[in-house]
């Protein structure tokens, strides 16, 4: 009997913690018989058809619930290595632009599967990360982090993440990383940390990068005002599969409104940005780009608030002294 997640409908293949497509916790995923979805397609098309005349004669599109979350999240195929590998060759032996930390500190997040190669090409789930202490510590979401009830359904390596040249967006430098997922807490906030412990060797032994490093962070001059204010500009950094899902990739928008999900932005964002970074015209942090959500005919991004990070951080570093 297959597995789907009533939030977006997509077919599960292992008993994840949260659906790899959109995001949502275990406990929104049941089991569905194929009769049941049969029924289900019915309902779908009729209501299709009911939007479409609807349209027609008002001139305006079907109304959803506001903020309805959608099938967009972090999760995507992963790309071919070699194409990969060829567009970080040009830069072996290049140190890290220093000069530009929010750019190269948005990193792209790839997470092979359990059982598979730890390979950029490997079958698996991943987005983006921003790098948070210099010894190369990440935070991105939790759901970025292919996982189930009790384990993480990752290759014994962990996860791959990649530096971006902060000039041209490409992929530039390759390392290995330890993904850190605490029960009950990353579920709150939806966030993780990544620990980076080694460089990435393809294949044939080729090290994309050097270790250990001083990787680059977000910078936090000039970040003296908190507030947030409607209207704000707000941009952000990611890697949604849109552009290639290995390109820096980066829109403009506003906030556009303050909710209990989050901060709710104008700024496009698309498969693959969760875990990304969202800053104000300062280049301050603001918070994590986490789900799209769709409304009559736009679609607006949420962000964790960068309060809610600190947080998590701040219960995450309480774990660790308790524990030592």
């Amino acid at each position: 009997m297959n597995q789907y997640c009533t939030n977006c409908g997509s077919k599960l293949n292992k008993e994840n913690k949260y659906c790899i497509t959109c995001g949502f916790p275990q406990a929104k995923i049941k089991k569905q018989r194929s009769w049941v979805w049969l029924i289900i397609f019915g309902i779908c098309i009729f209501l299709l058809l009911l939007a479409i005349t609807s349209t027609t004669e008002n001139n305006s599109s079907t109304s959803l619930s506001p903020y309805q979350e959608s099938n967009v999240d972090s999760s995507f195929e992963l790309n071919d290595e070699n194409e990969i590998e060829g567009l970080m060759d040009e830069f072996k032996g290049q140190q890290f632009e220093l000069s530009n930390t929010t750019s190269a500190a948005t990193v792209n997040v790839l997470c092979p599967y359990a059982g598979t190669e730890m390979s950029f090409d490997s079958d698996g789930s991943g987005g983006s990360g921003v790098v948070i202490q210099s010894e190369g510590i990440v935070l991105t979401n939790s759901h970025v982090i292919p996982q189930d009830d009790e384990t993480l359904d990752i290759n014994e390596e962990g996860c791959i993440v990649l530096f971006p040249d902060p000039e041209t967006g490409l992929p530039m430098q390759a390392y290995l990383a330890d993904p850190i997922v605490i029960p009950g807490l990353s579920d709150d906030y939806d966030l993780a940390i990544l620990n980076i412990y080694d460089v990435y060797r393809s294949k044939s032994g080729i090290s994309y990068g050097t270790y250990p490093n001083n990787f680059p962070t977000i910078s936090d001059d000039n970040c003296d005002d908190e507030s947030i204010r409607l209207g704000e500009k707000v941009t952000v950094f990611g890697y949604p599969s849109v552009t290639g899902g290995y390109f820096l990739t980066v829109t403009d928008g506003v906030i556009s409104a303050l909710n209990s999900e989050g901060i709710v932005i104008s700024a496009k964002i698309d498969l693959g940005n969760s875990g990304g970074l969202a800053v104000d015209d300062k280049g301050c942090f603001l918070g994590v780009p986490t789900l799209v959500n769709y409304g009559d005919s736009e679609s607006y991004g949420i962000i964790i608030p960068a309060s809610d990070v600190v947080n998590f951080i701040d219960k995450l570093s309480e774990l660790y002294e308790e524990e030592s």
